[in-house]
């Protein structure tokens, strides 16, 4: 039977990073390699993934690589495509291949296709998960598969010919109002704004798309459909990945104490000894730090 006061210490840690990720990534990076993995490993991805995410690359790619190789598998599903496939160029190519096979079939192949490209283009960015349709479906046929596959559907479809270079696009409330017999050539807007597989990272920025769509669609030299990149990863280039994290994020750690050494029950007793302390003393040990 688990110490109550261990238990606690579990749940306010894993509340804690799912409510401050950047505060808890400041912690973990304080920690050695193995102590930050076994608090990852103790949480649920969903709450690990965010956290990882806010850590600088190589103290991340190095905590995902100790984590146990199911939880780190189930981290790069949860993570954005283009997050895993930045983590995992931090490391050696066995050490990534390693990684791998601890992901979902689906989730392995599209980090596949985004680490063939070079960091910082448009295919690295991309997400390689995107329903396209060829353009002599007709409209019923197309609201099959988009029900079959809603997953992959966020603002548009994509209509593709045969040899699945992009042709035109269509949002989805238009093809719902479309009249059924119609063929995807029929209803879908031509010419497409695109992006190039090779296009930089202050391309795809500059790129006047962007002030029309969500997502813009990602092709290769040959005008294949291959991605798609959404205003979500502009968004995070715009902010950029090198920002100064803010100062009260670390006195906020370090008033919880050394909450996240979960595996500890020394530590996990010194920091109920901390909480438990009177406020006046907590406070001067805030002042101190």
């Amino acid at each position: 039977m688990s110490n109550p006061r261990e238990a606690t210490g579990r749940i306010l840690s894993t509340a804690f990073m799912e409510m401050h990720p950047r505060e808890a990534a400041l912690v973990l990076e304080g920690l050695a390699v193995e102590g930050a993995a076994s608090v990852l490993d103790a949480v649920p991805p969903e709450i690990a993934a965010p956290v990882l995410q806010e850590m600088t690359l190589p103290a991340g790619a190095s905590c995902l690589l100790a984590c146990a190789l199911s939880q780190s598998g189930q981290i790069l599903a949860t993570l954005p495509p283009d997050e895993s496939a930045r983590l995992l160029r931090a490391l050696e190519t066995p050490e990534r291949e390693g990684l791998l096979t601890g992901t979902p079939d689906e989730v392995r192949d599209a980090l596949s296709v985004l680490l063939q490209y070079p960091e910082s283009t448009a295919g690295a960015l991309m997400d390689p998960r995107v329903l396209a349709l060829a353009e002599d479906l007709t409209v019923a046929e197309a609201r099959k598969h988009v029900r079959r596959h809603s997953r992959f559907l966020r603002y548009y479809l994509y209509v593709t010919r045969r040899d699945k270079t992009l042709a035109g696009v269509i949002t989805l409330r238009e093809l719902m109002l479309a009249s059924a017999r119609d063929l995807l050539s029929e209803v879908a807007h031509r010419p497409v704004e695109r992006i190039v597989t090779g296009e930089s990272r202050k391309a795809i920025l500059a790129h006047p798309g962007w002030r029309r769509f969500h997502a813009m669609p990602v092709v290769d030299e040959r005008g294949r459909l291959v991605g798609v990149i959404r205003y979500e990863t502009i968004r995070d280039l715009e902010a950029g990945r090198d920002g100064e994290k803010p100062q009260d994020a670390v006195s906020l750690a370090v008033a919880l104490g050394e909450l996240y050494w979960l595996g500890a029950t020394s530590v996990t007793r010194q920091l109920f000894d901390a909480l438990s302390r009177p406020a006046k003393t907590d406070t001067k040990e805030e002042n101190d730090g």
